[in-house]
């Protein structure tokens, strides 16, 4: 449901295979879309990450975290989806 809490993010919007998240602090607004799309034989998931500067020191701690982000917190984020896929649905 719109402007709950999920995790460190508020909801802006949830589909059934789409979700539009929001985080907003003094440092950074940004937005995580997800959304899962069914192929002519699998399923493909797609991740958006979007930034938007709210201040001079947005650049700065978007450069100080961005290892954090792209060997930590995206392949958590990744694991955490295959994981929920297949107790969902198995391995196949």
């Amino acid at each position: 449901m719109a402007g709950t809490r999920d995790g460190f993010f508020r909801v802006v919007y949830r589909f059934e295979n789409e979700q539009l998240l929001e985080l907003m602090n003094g440092t950074v607004h940004a937005a995580a879309l997800t959304t899962l799309v069914e192929t002519a034989n699998a399923y493909r998931f797609y991740l958006g990450v979007y930034v938007r500067s709210v201040s001079r020191l947005t650049p700065i701690y978007m450069t100080l975290i961005g290892p954090f982000r792209t060997l930590m917190v995206y392949p958590s984020l990744l694991r955490g989806v295959r994981v929920r896929w297949n107790q969902a649905f198995g391995t196949g």
